[in-house]
């Protein structure tokens, strides 16, 4: 098996409904990291990192200098800078998930999503792994 990553940066603005301290807008220079495998190479490598960027870049561009808003979030939605997410709330873990579902129907065959990463801040993460399920 052979894996490659690519880290790509946006920030936003978000709020985590009923939290205490995320509850209140505030906003992230979000980190993500996209992880690719597969067990056979193609030229060489696993994907050329400049095809990745084309698929991964327009998930990340969408998101970019907006308000972040899930379905439980409606507080802002009319803002022309707020981008409704089809997930409940805008957490590392499902802003994670909604990269790897985006993604994963773009993805050329045989290549695999190993994870997606979200940082929020350079000492907190989140890590979306698919099922092997949902990768065959």
């Amino acid at each position: 098996m052979f894996e490659i990553s690519k880290d790509f940066e946006f920030s936003a603005a978000h709020q985590i409904p009923g939290h205490p301290k995320c509850g209140r807008m505030h906003g992230h220079n979000y980190k993500v990291t996209v992880v690719i495998w597969t067990d056979e190479l193609t030229e060489g490598m696993v994907i050329d990192y400049a095809l990745l960027k084309e698929l991964v870049k327009p998930i990340i561009d969408e998101m970019d200098h907006k308000y972040l808003c899930g379905t439980e979030n409606q507080s802002y939605t009319s803002l022309s800078e707020s981008i409704q997410l089809p997930i409940p709330i805008t957490t590392g873990e499902l802003l994670a998930k909604y990269i790897h579902n985006r993604l994963y129907d773009q993805m050329p065959s045989g290549l695999h999503i190993g994870c997606i990463k979200v940082c929020e801040t350079p000492n907190t993460s989140a890590t979306y792994y698919p099922d092997s399920e949902e990768e065959e």
